[in-house]
């Protein structure tokens, strides 16, 4: 009897100390929040972007959007090394509530097992710089040419480098365009703009950061 028990609990911890070694933390260390304005036409329907950012690691990050906060669901993208490892529709108001997401992905081993997953083809290519002062702020702007972007032809993003924080973008090829140019990638990009073929702009500005209001995992079951 006594040995039967000792197995059993033997067995309850190796399993659990098996569980605790396949959850895996995903990082966010910064909470942007981001309004879009004059965006009329039909590739701009997301009014709202909330983005977790990994400072240490500008592949990695969470993100949602919203065309009202009267909106019922969301669907929240897990992206890692730039690309979207997992996305999943979530009650907006439970999804708010909680402290603590976690998440069981099927067919993944771990974090880096990203071989089968499609990449961007979205490419960005540096034009120039020009310092403006915006609401009191100097900033630096960085304008892009796009290439595979939807209807968009040109990318400028308007960054502080004096905040704290590091540069937000969806495009791998900003980085490597920014590291390619020696530019700092430090502070926060308040303002992006994407311009589109028939020369109409629509600006993401930013209105809000803060810490993450919560902690998220990744589950990866046998």
């Amino acid at each position: 009897m006594k040995n039967s028990l000792f197995y059993c609990v033997l067995f309850i911890g190796a399993q659990l100390l098996f569980s605790q070694q396949k959850k895996t933390p995903f990082e966010v260390h910064q909470l942007l929040y981001y309004e879009n304005q004059n965006c009329t036409n039909e590739w701009y329907q997301n009014k709202y972007a909330v983005i977790y950012q990994n400072f240490y690691d500008s592949g990695q990050y969470i993100a949602y959007n919203l065309a009202s906060f009267n909106d019922q669901s969301i669907v929240v993208y897990f992206v890692n090394q730039h690309q979207v490892m997992h996305y999943e529709s979530f009650s907006l108001a439970r999804f708010n509530a909680a402290s603590n997401v976690e998440l069981a992905i099927q067919g993944m081993k771990h974090m880096k097992d990203l071989d089968h997953l499609p990449k961007s083809k979205t490419k960005l290519k540096f034009i120039k710089k020009e310092n403006v002062i915006r609401d009191h702020r100097m900033l630096t702007a960085y304008y892009f040419k796009a290439k595979n972007l939807e209807q968009v032809k040109e990318v400028v993003y308007y960054i502080d480098h004096g905040s704290s924080g590091t540069p937000f973008s969806y495009h791998e090829s900003f980085y490597k365009e920014m590291q390619k140019q020696n530019f700092p990638l430090i502070g926060n990009v308040v303002q992006r703009d994407e311009k589109d073929r028939e020369g109409e702009t629509c600006s993401y500005i930013l209105k809000s950061i803060q810490q993450p209001n919560k902690k998220f995992s990744i589950i990866f079951p046998e």
